[in-house]
């Protein structure tokens, strides 16, 4: 995980001598700072990592001309990583002068800009340029000066149309919008966590699903519990309906009551870590929690399992098998 602080600090004559104070918690944070618009030219002021809050200071640069920061931290999070999701990570910078901690008030900052669009490719990335704007057509960042009717368009032999530049960071497509895989893999910006049934931004997982044709066959086109629960994807087996479906349209189509009980996945901690080493191999998922009727070998005991009945022996009723309702036609029982 990553946050980034990027702009324009305008010093003032009454600063001479000062500090900024640089407070972190539980990340690893690099400060870099320097004169110009080239985030690869600024020098780094100080490195530190902290397990609990950490502050340091360091000297302003000794110039009257805005000066370019860039803040960044970092934070590993999840099975193998370094903080737990409980630790509240902080990042902080402040002026120190003459020994008073003062917030850097909206007057001594401004947005940082490049003039350099082109380098960004994705929205929300495009929009940490107060210089560009997005062209959700054409997927592009340009310059907010153009002519959005000239170079935000998609243009065929039929027809022509335009769009506004989006400039704000609300109006970018977000990850958490898709709910199948095929339209989070669609888009370009966003991955498929399968384990979640969840879709978000690039560079979480080595086992997300980025390319439609890693996505998984749907829950619907599943048949049978342990075809359903064999497969990764958060699918879910209702016994009552004998369906494969996927939890998250449970409160729509079984609002009341047809679907009173229903087995889901159970990953184990060790298959989730194999699928984050190694996507290439399908994980083997606990499928003990689907149901058999064959497992029960006397009438009292398969009636208490829903959707299983008692085919018998006419001329002895104790002798005979328990099986799914409605898999097979009576003759044959």
């Amino acid at each position: 995980m990553l946050a980034r602080l990027v702009g324009f600090v305008r010093p003032q004559h009454q600063w001479n001598n000062s500090a900024i104070q640089v407070c972190t918690s539980y990340s690893s944070a690099v400060l870099r700072a320097g004169l110009g618009l080239n985030l690869d030219e600024l020098v780094n002021v100080t490195t530190q990592s902290s397990n609990q809050s950490y502050c340091s200071n360091v000297q302003l640069p000794t110039t009257e001309q805005p000066f370019t920061i860039d803040f960044q931290t970092r934070r590993r999070i999840g099975g193998n990583g370094i903080y737990n999701a409980y630790q509240k990570t902080k990042m902080e910078l402040q002026h120190l002068h003459n020994g008073q901690l003062n917030a850097f008030t909206f007057e001594y900052l401004e947005p940082y800009y490049s003039g350099k669009c082109t380098q960004y490719s994705n929205c929300l990335h495009c929009l940490t340029d107060a210089s560009c704007a997005w062209c959700p057509l054409t997927n592009i960042c340009h310059l907010r000066s153009v002519n959005e009717t000239e170079v935000c368009k998609m243009e065929t032999l039929d027809t022509f149309h335009w769009s506004y530049l989006i400039s704000q960071p609300s109006q970018c497509s977000n990850c958490t919008n898709y709910v199948s895989c095929e339209a989070c893999a669609r888009s370009g910006e966003c991955e498929w966590w399968t384990e979640d049934a969840r879709c978000g931004r690039i560079g979480k997982t080595n086992s997300s699903v980025r390319a439609v044709e890693q996505c998984p066959r749907s829950c619907r086109e599943r048949q049978g519990c342990q075809e359903c629960l064999g497969e990764r994807g958060r699918c879910v087996w209702c016994e009552a309906s004998a369906q494969c479906f996927s939890f998250s349209v449970y409160t729509s189509e079984y609002q009341f009551g047809m679907c009173r009980e229903w087995v889901d996945q159970v990953v184990s901690r060790q298959t989730q870590e194999i699928a984050d080493h190694k996507p290439q191999q399908t994980p083997h998922f606990l499928q003990q929690q689907c149901k058999s009727c064959e497992q029960h070998r006397n009438c009292s005991s398969c009636l208490r399992t829903l959707s299983c009945g008692w085919c018998f022996d006419r001329d002895n009723p104790i002798e005979g098998i328990c099986m799914q309702v409605g898999v097979r036609p009576v003759s044959r029982c």
